[in-house]
């Protein structure tokens, strides 16, 4: 009953904010009646450009932005005749304001940093103690970052429990949002890392590096014991510097600490943290089949003599490991990349050595074979799986050791890696298609589509969830996620079968894939846009996609 007093209630927007959209053209996203009917979509990229005019009858214009990805949003102001112009990001899932500042010529641009989401970007007049009216132009760039760890709400009992694991040696990025909730201490936004010195004698080693006005680091023992701690950063609130620290420590001793990086401000941080050890051994890269169990054994030109040796899985991705002298039991439990970790202590002489293994659990039907090339979908499909856009296909003992990727892609599939590419956005009213029940697994994912402008579904109201998806629809629906971009007409798209000039929807779809490079089409010089898409050529398309515009992977 409720639900439907909710879907009644959507309905009801939805007619109205058509409405109020009929101005923005096919794709364009509804628009609840709160919001303005000027609004326009900006979407990840750089070179957007944000122009209009504001007077008394209209003191705000509203844009849109859609960030797949946790995203730095720089925004410049590259003319403006207006006093006390001010700008204001609301997050489209809350309602709230997640910053306001005015930018004009004494401060021309500014670098929000925001969770992946729906924003409007209000550009107001109406804010200054005299309000003046004219033009505007802003530069709008959005970049991808990293996103943020999880977060612990203070400490407890359990130690910072939910900790991000990270293992020494390596680089680690971080940003920190201006709508990252206040968790650590009740009033910083933070980010907490678990991390392991595993020697008594060798003094750790860090580098801070951050864009970020004012940044703290704190390190606490494994009993919540603060033993370090110190506070550095820019000093500039446009985060276009950056400040890097590199502390000298003692020795701590072995055993497993907590890393605290918090701050007021947003912005993006990189740590490293190291145990420099005596030398430093690199073990071949290791591939393993997913669901096997076996024991990995050091070479003897490794750890020769009489060695302790100790394992850790970098992120535990479907894979778990033992401890013991010179070999390692494990278990490969879901496919995926991880790295483990081989520390080695001489029990005679105590010098140290350490290595690792970067290891990918490959599903039996997705494997590297030494003998000849790995197949065009073998980086998309591990990239998939990391990113949790898919897991694969169950077994009969419930282990998803298989991709097939040669099986076809259902329109519902299609429409839930997308979501789950951009990260599960919740959608802001419910899709009313006759064929999309509530329980399933797509419904919210169906919803954000046809809410973005990503798929409208047929004339006669439903959405044909399990039917196969063709090639043609595949690309059209990535399309129409980035905004329709505006592709070059006159250029030839050397498909035989695509023929820009004879109306098909999916023309611009497919000239913007190939000028993008996420197809290059069959060898016959055709696209072959009625072809069903198979799963390895969906998280093709996907990979190329967020590598080639979005430089993310």
């Amino acid at each position: 009953m409720f639900h439907e007093k909710r879907k009644r209630a959507a309905k009801r927007l939805l007619v109205t904010a058509l409405a109020a959209c009929m101005v923005l053209g096919p794709g364009s996203r509804y628009l609840s009646p709160v919001q303005t009917a000027e609004a326009a979509r900006v979407f990840s990229g750089t070179g957007n450009e944000l122009e209009g005019g504001l007077s008394p009858q209209k003191p705000t214009k509203a844009f849109r932005l859609y960030l797949p990805k946790t995203s730095r949003v720089d925004l410049i102001c590259q003319e403006t005749y207006i006093g006390g112009c001010s700008t204001r990001i609301v997050d489209m899932s809350t309602g709230e304001t997640v910053y306001a500042l005015d930018l004009n010529e004494d401060r021309p641009e500014y670098a929000y940093y925001l969770q992946a989401g729906t924003y409007n970007l209000y550009i107001d007049a109406n804010k200054a103690y005299y309000p003046t009216y004219g033009s505007f132009s802003f530069m709008c760039d959005i970049t991808p970052t990293t996103e943020s760890f999880p977060e612990e709400a203070g400490r407890s009992d359990d130690l910072f429990g939910t900790a991000n694991k990270i293992s020494l040696g390596n680089y680690y990025q971080g940003t920190i949002t201006e709508n990252e909730p206040t968790t650590y201490s009740g009033y910083k936004r933070s980010d907490i890392y678990r991390f392991h010195m595993y020697y008594d004698d060798v003094a750790p080693t860090f580098n801070f590096s951050t864009n970020i006005k004012i940044c703290s680091v704190d390190i606490y023992r494994a009993n919540g014991s603060r033993i370090y701690g110190t506070t550095f950063g820019t000093g500039n609130d446009a985060h276009n510097k950056t400040a890097n620290y590199t502390p000298n420590v003692s020795c701590w001793g072995a055993g497993e600490y907590y890393m605290v990086v918090s701050s007021y401000q947003a912005g993006e941080y990189s740590i490293y943290v190291n145990q420099n050890d005596s030398t430093m051994q690199f073990i071949s890269d290791l591939k393993i089949p997913v669901g096997s169990k076996g024991t990995m054994k050091q070479d003897q030109s490794y750890f020769s003599g009489d060695w302790t040796v100790y394992y850790e899985a970098g992120n535990q991705k479907g894979l778990t490991f033992g401890t013991g002298n010179k070999k390692a039991d494990y278990e490969a439990l879901s496919a995926g990349r991880t790295t483990v970790y081989a520390y080695g202590t001489d029990n005679k002489t105590g010098k140290h050595k350490r290595g690792f293994y970067s290891v990918t659990v490959e599903f039996t039907d997705v494997r590297h074979d030494n003998s000849k090339p790995d197949p065009y979908y073998y980086n998309p499909v591990y990239w998939a799986v990391d990113e949790g856009i898919t897991a694969g296909v169950k077994d009969s003992k419930g282990v998803y050791s298989r991709f097939d990727p040669d099986g076809i892609c259902s329109r519902a599939q299609m429409i839930s890696f997308l979501w789950r590419m951009a990260g599960c956005p919740e959608p802001e009213t419910y899709t009313e298609f006759s064929d999309v029940d509530e329980k399933a697994y797509f419904y919210k994912a169906v919803s954000w589509a046809q809410e973005m402008g990503i798929t409208g579904g047929y004339a006669d109201g439903t959405f044909r969830p399990y039917n196969q998806c063709s090639r043609a629809q595949a690309v059209s629906f990535l399309y129409r996620m980035e905004g329709c971009p505006a592709v070059e007409k006159n250029s030839s798209s050397d498909f035989k079968d695509i023929h820009p000039g004879d109306g098909k929807y999916y023309n611009d779809a497919v000239l913007w894939a190939v000028q993008n490079g996420i197809t290059g089409g069959y060898s016959d010089k055709t696209f072959r846009p009625d072809n069903l898409c198979s799963r390895a050529q969906m998280v093709t398309f996907l990979f190329r996609d967020i590598t080639n515009i979005h430089s993310v992977g």
